[in-house]
């Protein structure tokens, strides 16, 4: 999995393992950070400055040069995805909704009666907003332009952050919210002959990337064929 946030060696790496055919690169294209650079201290200001002077670029075993210049470099993707993007009206409407308090109130009244019920939601909440103890209730209350599954996420996002502080770690992923994540899952699957619609928390995204799966480019098509 990589984004335009994988630089240097993460995408020095991802290049070597494309080059020898050892895996499947997924996401979108990479930061193009190859260059191999030098400080100098300069002795005229009494080292209080100093000269970074690039001195050597990585290549790929291809031959290919990850450096981005004029715009181009970096790692292609085999498979390109990304991250499903809220639009502004929405993203105006889920600010609306935190800083009204409503969250936060819902939360301090019902997390520690339903603590386990929670954990487990955090993770994973099949995107069924009626697991949720007097979801209607707290629905009610709401004015504001969202659906019900729509403030679903909204919660578990906020819960997420309790469970976090809680545990006293951050969650590492979403499954549930990730569609790079996702993706790669579903390619993942396929070069083992698993079928994702098998596994229950995978079951909301096993079907997502049928219609692109259908008609993908020739790259795509090479690309998730089982070596």
């Amino acid at each position: 999995m990589v984004d335009d946030g994988t630089a240097s060696a993460s995408e020095i790496l991802s290049g070597v393992l494309q080059d020898y055919k050892k895996a499947v690169i997924v996401g979108k294209n990479t930061y193009g950070k190859g260059s191999v650079q030098h400080i100098f201290e300069l002795g005229t200001t009494n080292k209080q400055t100093a000269l970074r002077l690039t001195v050597a670029k990585y290549y790929l075993p291809s031959g290919r040069s990850i450096h981005r210049t004029n715009g181009v470099g970096g790692v292609e993707p085999d498979i390109k995805a990304l991250d499903t993007e809220r639009d502004l009206g929405k993203e105006y409407e889920f600010n609306k909704l935190i800083d009204s308090g409503e969250l936060d109130k819902y939360l301090d009244t019902h997390y520690m009666a339903n603590h386990d019920r929670f954990v487990k939601l955090a993770d994973d909440d099949g995107l069924d907003y009626k697991r949720y103890p007097e979801f209607d209730n707290l629905y009610g209350k709401l004015k504001i332009r969202l659906d019900k599954d729509e403030v679903r996420e909204a919660v578990r996002e906020h819960l997420r952050r309790r469970v976090a502080d809680e545990r006293g770690s951050e969650f590492m992923v979403d499954v549930q919210q990730d569609a790079v994540l996702q993706r790669s899952i579903v390619e993942a699957d396929k070069t083992v002959n698993l079928d994702p619609d098998d596994i229950p928390l995978y079951n909301p995204f096993a079907n997502k990337f049928d219609k692109s799966a259908a008609g993908p480019d020739k790259k795509e098509k090479e690309a998730v064929t089982p070596k």
